[in-house]
């Protein structure tokens, strides 16, 4: 279980005046800069997450922050009468700049240098101010919000979850995360069924964002195979800026698609040699008397053993990335009998070589991955918008149990509305539906409800799905 209490060398989201994030890592000598101050973030080590602390008054340490209750502030709800009206509206104040305010910048400065502290002058503000009292409650809140975060340096250290640490992301690298918004997260992890105890395979470039979602999601109980198609494994550096516990940390596995793919499927059957080595000359003198004949017969021959010989090449095959095309292997010629007969040897050797370099990466996956890959994942969530989803969907597809869900999330909607089309026709999924994300914030207040006005455009599109398993 997570703890509640900050310990040295946490990792955290810091969170100042609710406007800015960024991570760090609590220490006793690491420092952060808080408005203009540089601060250390020691005092932190002990207290509990999402406590808000403030600049003392010498504008150096951070001090703890007492929440103010309702209406410790001296402000009274508004008062509405039967008809629907209240006692005080803002239709009579007039936007004069500081006119309304007798507080000049030189008193400010000057109570700075008395040692006074931003919450003190926050405070001779609202009572220096004309306008303030005949304000509403609501006028009065975002006029006293405006000036804690210009005079007021606040700080709250807020635990790395998959929401926090995804709108911190979100808000100040996007790019990292492929634009994954919170919710799409949030839809992702729900539509494809992730749980206790759950199986899932994962295959992103978000930096690692849903890895350690889904981790946590898990909680330690369960698999997480992070798959990927290429030679290099993509970078997963977001899953360390989760405090995971160690049994979290063992839930997760990284592991090439082709050795997971070769691990479900069975080891090809021995060749068997009917002749010794001493008579490869008599027997290639044999097949080049065989060959003169050019029968269709032995072409229909050669062309079955060389399909027995050569391992299926379909999981190996690269994953083609969206706006571009893939190269179509060429068809081997057998015109001549030195080529014929090179080339069912060539072919053996290579089909031995390529099973032994496999079966060396299958040994290396742990005994419960492979175990998982005979049985099949129970969950996918695919994450990888530069990826064709239809034709990394259908190469992960073998790997999925039969009634497993699955989640494709992407930036753009005709891409998964093609691979939706794909799968209704080849009848390899039922339940497909395809959605995309809104997420507005509202502020709901007694009599009126008022929608924020600058939001993110769209969260991108989720493709979701169960596999199944068409009859023979």
């Amino acid at each position: 279980m997570l703890s509640c209490i900050i310990r040295e060398g946490d990792n955290a989201v810091l969170d100042i005046n609710n406007s800015h994030k960024m991570f760090v890592t609590v220490k006793p000598g690491s420092k952060v800069k808080i408005g203009k101050a540089m601060c250390s973030l020691e005092p932190l080590i002990g207290q509990y997450y999402g406590i808000q602390f403030a600049l003392a008054a010498d504008g150096q340490t951070l001090e703890f922050k007492r929440p103010k209750m309702e209406r410790d502030d001296g402000t009274q709800k508004d008062e509405w009468h039967a008809n629907g009206t209240m006692d005080k509206n803002n239709s009579e104040l007039l936007d004069r700049g500081d006119a309304h305010q007798n507080l000049k910048p030189a008193d400010i400065e000057a109570m700075r240098e008395a040692g006074m502290g931003g919450e003190a002058i926050v405070e001779a503000l609202l009572a220096n101010s004309e306008t303030y009292e005949s304000k509403t409650q609501f006028a009065q809140a975002k006029y006293r919000k405006r000036k804690a975060d210009k005079y007021m340096a606040q700080a709250t250290l807020v635990r790395p979850t998959a929401r926090s640490v995804a709108e911190a992301y979100f808000a100040k690298s996007p790019q990292k995360i492929q634009g994954l918004r919170a919710d799409s997260l949030a839809l992702l992890l729900s539509l494809a069924n992730i749980g206790s105890h759950a199986r899932v395979l994962v295959i992103e470039t978000c930096g690692g964002l849903v890895t350690g979602a889904v981790a946590e999601r898990l909680g330690g109980s369960g698999l997480v195979v992070s798959g990927y198609t290429g030679l290099r494994a993509p970078s997963l550096d977001i899953v360390r800026q989760f405090n995971f516990p160690a049994s979290s940390k063992a839930s997760m596995v990284t592991a090439p698609i082709n050795a997971l793919l070769q691990c479900g499927q069975p080891a090809p059957a021995e060749i068997p040699v009917s002749a010794p080595p001493e008579s490869n000359a008599a027997a290639a003198e044999a097949g080049a008397e065989d060959t003169k004949q050019d029968t269709p017969m032995a072409d229909a021959g050669a062309e079955q053993a060389a399909e027995a010989l050569t391992p299926a090449q379909e999981g190996d095959a690269a994953v083609p990335v969206a706006g571009t095309t893939t190269a179509k292997a060429e068809p081997v010629s057998n015109g001549t009998t030195g080529a014929a007969e090179g080339g069912v040897a060539q072919t053996v050797a290579e089909s031995r070589s390529g099973h032994d370099a496999t079966s060396s990466s299958t040994r290396d996956l742990p005994d419960i991955v492979q175990q998982t890959c005979r049985q099949g994942f129970s969950c996918c969530i695919l994450a990888a918008p530069q990826v064709q989803p239809l034709a990394l969907l259908r190469k992960v597809l073998p790997l999925l149990a039969p009634s497993a869900a699955f989640a494709v999330f992407a930036n753009c909607l005709q891409p998964l509305a093609d691979c939706m089309l794909a799968l209704q026709v080849s009848k390899e999924a039922v339940a497909l539906q395809l959605q995309e994300s809104w997420w507005r914030e509202h502020q709901v207040l007694p009599g009126r409800t008022h929608p924020e006005m600058m939001v993110s455009a769209t969260g991108g599109y989720i493709l979701t799905g169960y596999k199944v398993v068409t009859p023979a």
